[in-house]
């Protein structure tokens, strides 16, 4: 008997008896919203952990979304502080994507969907670069909070 050590991630699951894909509506609203296809393997993976209760204290997130979405959060919730100071923020990554239109962030950072963190600290967020979406098995990235975000 042959055994095989180079199992996927959603093999791993089924051999768990996980295999009912309860979030495969939500992706589905997700790539229509995001205009994007996920690769199947992608899918299928996520289908199954997302929204799924047994997931829901794992580093896989039961929401998806961008990296950029979550530099315009911070840059939203740091805006009046840099209002007051302006100077004191000058070095601040977020502050200089402030003043940098979105549609040039692409030129210093590319933009990743953020698919979970490390659960009991969130001090490492793990992404999958947009422009990976669509290959069968995407290269998962990591980034940690002391890293600055266009690393």
């Amino acid at each position: 008997m042959s055994i095989k050590y180079d199992l996927t991630a959603f093999e791993i699951l089924k051999l768990l008896g996980y295999s009912n894909p309860i979030g495969k509506e939500s992706l589905e609203v997700f790539e229509k919203e995001n205009n994007l296809k996920l690769s199947s393997y992608l899918f299928e993976f996520l289908s199954v952990v997302y929204n799924n209760p047994l997931f829901a204290t794992a580093d896989i997130w039961n929401s998806l979304y961008f990296s950029y979405e979550d530099i315009e959060e911070r840059i939203e919730e740091d805006k009046e502080y840099w209002a007051e100071n302006p100077d004191e923020y000058i070095e601040d990554e977020y502050f200089k994507f402030s003043k940098t239109p979105k549609e040039q962030w692409s030129d210093y950072v590319p933009n990743y969907l953020q698919i979970g963190s490390d659960y009991s600290a969130g001090v490492v967020v793990f992404g999958i670069c947009e422009k990976d979406l669509e290959l069968e098995n995407p290269p998962v990235y990591m980034l940690h909070e002391a890293d600055e975000i266009t690393d």
